[in-house]
């Protein structure tokens, strides 16, 4: 009887993904509207907030309700492609996900609503995700958990960011080249400060050189205020969900049971709360400054970029056997923009030191010989006469 309970509720998990995010080859063009059509409740996901259609600004009024209705779906495609599910794109059910603080906002250690919606689908994942960790983190994370065996991957890197466009793009394009042929979903970012549309730029850039990768646009989806907080990148308890929500379109149902929350060993806030500064979830929004690129800054990405549910692959991606070297991906036609190494700093010639301001010679003072004035013998008197 329980397994027979489990299985209905994988079933409705799954039809109500499948519904809402358009998973039967929904395609939306360049400049339209995601789909926003409503469906019934998913079940298997417990409490969580409401989320919102695309564009809408307000809070569903059932503010704990159970998730209900479509959350905003706006991945990257290209056009006309015919869209699949990651689950029926893998033989497993293994899941690794990489991020920093907004990722780290639905792990286990805060909110869990990662697991909440993937684990009822039948995918086992891992949530490696820390705060305040740049795009290095992810090397960090596959050195140690590649091996282990996984079928796709999420990889939300990129709100950290050093002002590089050519350095991050180059280590992401190292970490997609070791994650092929998995399938990988990237995440833009929100555009809380002005540099986030190189990082955004990059990632499109890097999406569009390898087959296994789609791109959920994480920064159209978090033009909805009530996703953000305050500093317009940490997550409201509605932008967890939505999250959440956005990932699971793209991997549907697993095609082995069951699913499980997987343990891990990056978990460190010492870079402070995934949620954002103290009070972030109600502050006022800050303003986001114009972009303006600089003559070393590339410009920024068209907004006509065609968005729709997830890029399919065309083949069936096969598990990658244990022990076995990953294949290379096809030869792109532009390869991206290699790192380079700046100049070294060259030291300044050495300062000469202004000549020191000599004195005058001194001239050793010597006393005159004393003169002996010559013996004088005094006259002889004259003899009286």
């Amino acid at each position: 009887m329980e397994r027979v309970q489990a299985a209905r509720k994988h079933r409705l998990v799954f039809a109500g993904l499948l519904v809402f995010a358009g998973l039967a080859g929904c395609t939306v063009a360049a400049g339209s509207s995601p789909d926003s059509s409503t469906v019934g409740t998913v079940g298997g996901v417990g409490k969580l907030p409401g989320v919102f259609t695309a564009g809408s600004n307000a809070v569903d009024p059932g503010g704990q309700a159970t998730i209900s209705g479509s959350p905003t779906t706006s991945t990257t495609s290209s056009p006309g492609a015919v869209t699949t599910s990651i689950g029926q794109q893998v033989v497993g059910n293994r899941l690794l996900m990489i991020g920093d603080s907004v990722t780290a906002s639905i792990s286990q250690r805060y909110g869990n609503e990662a697991c909440k919606i993937l684990v009822p689908l039948g995918w086992q994942v891992e949530v490696n995700a820390e705060t305040g960790r740049f795009i290095d983190f992810g090397k960090t994370v596959l050195d140690k958990r590649l091996d282990d065996n996984w079928d796709a991957a999420v990889l939300f890197l990129g709100n950290n960011y050093g002002k590089d466009k050519a350095d991050y793009q180059s280590r992401l394009h190292a970490l997609l080249l070791r994650l092929y042929p998995r399938p990988t979903v990237l995440l833009t970012t929100s555009m809380f400060r002005p540099e986030q549309a190189d990082v955004n730029a990059a990632i499109l850039e890097e999406a569009a050189q390898f087959p296994h990768v789609r791109v959920i646009d994480w920064a159209t989806i978090t033009q909805d205020p009530a996703l953000t907080g305050g500093d317009n990148l940490h997550l409201t308890e509605a932008g967890r969900a939505q999250l959440a929500f956005s990932i699971a379109a793209q991997f549907g149902q697993a095609v082995v049971q069951p699913g499980k929350c997987l343990s891990t060993q990056y978990r460190s806030d010492a870079a402070g709360s995934a949620n954002g500064p103290p009070g972030n979830s109600t502050a006022k929004k800050t303003p986001v400054k114009p972009y303006k690129p600089t003559a070393t800054t590339a410009p920024r990405a068209s907004a006509t970029t065609v968005t729709s549910v997830a890029k399919p692959s065309t083949a069936t991606t096969v598990k990658p056997s244990a022990g076995t070297t990953n294949p290379q991906p096809p030869t792109p036609s532009t390869l991206p923009p290699q790192q380079t190494t700046p100049p070294q700093q060259t030291s300044p010639p050495p300062t000469v030191a202004p000549p020191q301001q000599t004195s005058p010679p001194t001239v050793p003072k010597t006393n005159p010989p004393p003169t002996t004035p010559p013996a004088t013998t005094p006259p002889t008197p004259a003899p009286s006469p």
